[in-house]
C-alpha cells in the first residue's frame, strides 16, 4: 500500500510540475504575437494615401497575418482557462476525513486498520487527480502547438508587410532628400529687370480748375 502512495503521489507531483512548464513554454508564442502587433501598429502609421500597389500588399499581408491571430487567440484563451485541474483537499479537510476513518475503524474493526484506510484514501485521492491533470496536460501541450503554428503563420506575413512598407518608405525619403539637396544646389534666380522711368506724353492733361 505504501509502494502504491508513493507512486500516486510522485504521479501527482509530477503533472503539477508539467503544468508548470507547458505554462512557462508558453510565453515564446505570446512574444512572438506582441511582435507581429507593434509590426502591425507601425504598418498603420506608414500606409497613407494614396495607396500604391505597396501599400495594398502590405494590406493584404497584415489582414492574412490578422485573421490567423485571431486562431492564436482563441487558442490561447483556451491554453488558459480551458483545462480544469483537480488538487488534493486542503490540510484540515484531510485531518478531518482522518479522523472519521480512524473512529470507522474503531466501530468496525474488519474494514481495516487506520492506517491502511488512510493511506488507500490518500492514495486514490493521488492517483484521481494525477489522472484528470494529465488529461488537462496533454491537452494544453496540444494547444501549445497550435499556438506555435498560428504564431507562425501570423508573424511570416506580417513581417514581410512590414519589410515592404519599411523599404517603401525609404526609398520615398531617399527621393525626398535627393530632390530637397538638388533644390538647394541650384542658383537661385537673378532679379527682375528694374522699372522703366515714366515718361511724360505730349498731351498730358491738366486738372481744370474753377
Amino acid at each position: 500500500m505504501s509502494h502504491t502512495l508513493d507512486l500516486s503521489k510522485e504521479l501527482y507531483f509530477f503533472e503539477i510540475g508539467r503544468r508548470d512548464k507547458l505554462n512557462s513554454a508558453s510565453s515564446i508564442p505570446i512574444g512572438f504575437a506582441t511582435l507581429s502587433s507593434a509590426s502591425i501598429a507601425y504598418c498603420a502609421d506608414a500606409i497613407r494615401p494614396p495607396l500604391g500597389f505597396a501599400d495594398w500588399l502590405s494590406i493584404t499581408l497584415i489582414s492574412l497575418g490578422a485573421l490567423t491571430g485571431f486562431f492564436f487567440f482563441y487558442t490561447t484563451v483556451r491554453f488558459f482557462w480551458g483545462p480544469v485541474y483537480k488538487y488534493i483537499p486542503l490540510a484540515n479537510v484531510i485531518e478531518k476525513h482522518s479522523e472519521e476513518l480512524r473512529l470507522h475503524s474503531t466501530k468496525y474493526p474488519k474494514s481495516g486498520s487506520h492506517d491502511d484506510l488512510f493511506r488507500g484514501y490518500l492514495s486514490d485521492t493521488f492517483s484521481f487527480c494525477a489522472s484528470i491533470n494529465c488529461q488537462n496536460n496533454d491537452e494544453k501541450s496540444r494547444l501549445l502547438f497550435k499556438m506555435n503554428a498560428s504564431v507562425l503563420a501570423m508573424l511570416a506575413p506580417i513581417l514581410l508587410a512590414s519589410l515592404i512598407t519599411g523599404t517603401v518608405g525609404f526609398i520615398d525619403r531617399t527621393m525626398i532628400g535627393n530632390v530637397s539637396m538638388a533644390n538647394q544646389n541650384e542658383p537661385p534666380p537673378p532679379p527682375p529687370p528694374p522699372p522703366r522711368d515714366v515718361r511724360d506724353g505730349a498731351h498730358t492733361p491738366v486738372p481744370k480748375t474753377k
